[in-house]
């Protein structure tokens, strides 16, 4: 066995539904859900079909079937060809530079803003704070998968997993203490499915 195979990396079944659901997923969706009322839980349900099953199961086949090392690369090499396998790189590439930067400006204006709200307006320090924390990401990914794995399951859990727990809870307490205030019912299942005539739905 080779030197490569035997210090390869194996996550954990919570690691890779932590990457995932973080690469995916952020707390700053939930106030625009919230304007969806009791319809954005069919479309979570939706996405969860059509997205995180299908992408476990493709996952799955495909390390089961090409266990070596090399990701979305060597699936996309070995199943339709080496061109397709640099181009799959280069799509996460192209996506992860268009992604992270806005979602890094949402952290930092938020963390900024409750002790020094200017910061969260001053360009050039969105700018600095950006390239800090994008490279500052990137050497922890260099450094290997076990090391960011293991920061992707702390901070997944305290800055997602937490604070969408507390909502719901917060909410379900709210609801429970109030129930001539909320409008979701059960007896309705109108309620609960999507109104493509609301304005933003359909274009969705």
């Amino acid at each position: 066995m080779s030197n490569i195979a035997k210090s390869a990396v194996k996550l954990s079944v919570f690691s890779v539904i932590m990457i995932t659901v973080t690469s995916v997923d952020s707390i700053r969706n939930i106030p625009g859900a919230a304007l969806f009322g009791s319809q954005a839980i069919s479309f979570f349900l939706l996405a969860g079909l059509c997205f995180f099953v299908p992408t476990a199961l493709v996952c799955a086949e495909l390390s089961t079937t090409y266990p070596q090392q090399g990701g979305v690369y060597l699936w996309g090499k070995e199943t339709i060809g080496p061109n397709f396998g640099f181009a799959t790189v280069w799509y996460q590439y192209a996506e992860n530079i268009v992604y992270y930067p806005p979602l890094i400006s949402f952290i930092v204006a938020t963390g900024a803003y409750p002790f020094f709200p200017e910061l969260a307006q001053n360009n050039i320090f969105m700018l600095i704070m950006i390239n800090v924390i994008f490279w500052a990401l990137t050497l922890v990914n260099i450094f290997g998968l076990r090391l960011s794995s293991m920061i992707t399951n702390v901070f997944g859990t305290l800055g997602l997993i937490f604070p969408i727990l507390l909502i719901i809870g917060l909410g379900g307490y709210w609801a429970y203490t109030n129930p001539g205030e909320s409008h979701i019912s059960l007896s309705h299942v109108s309620d609960w499915l999507p109104d493509f005539s609301q304005d933003g739905i359909g274009a969705g």
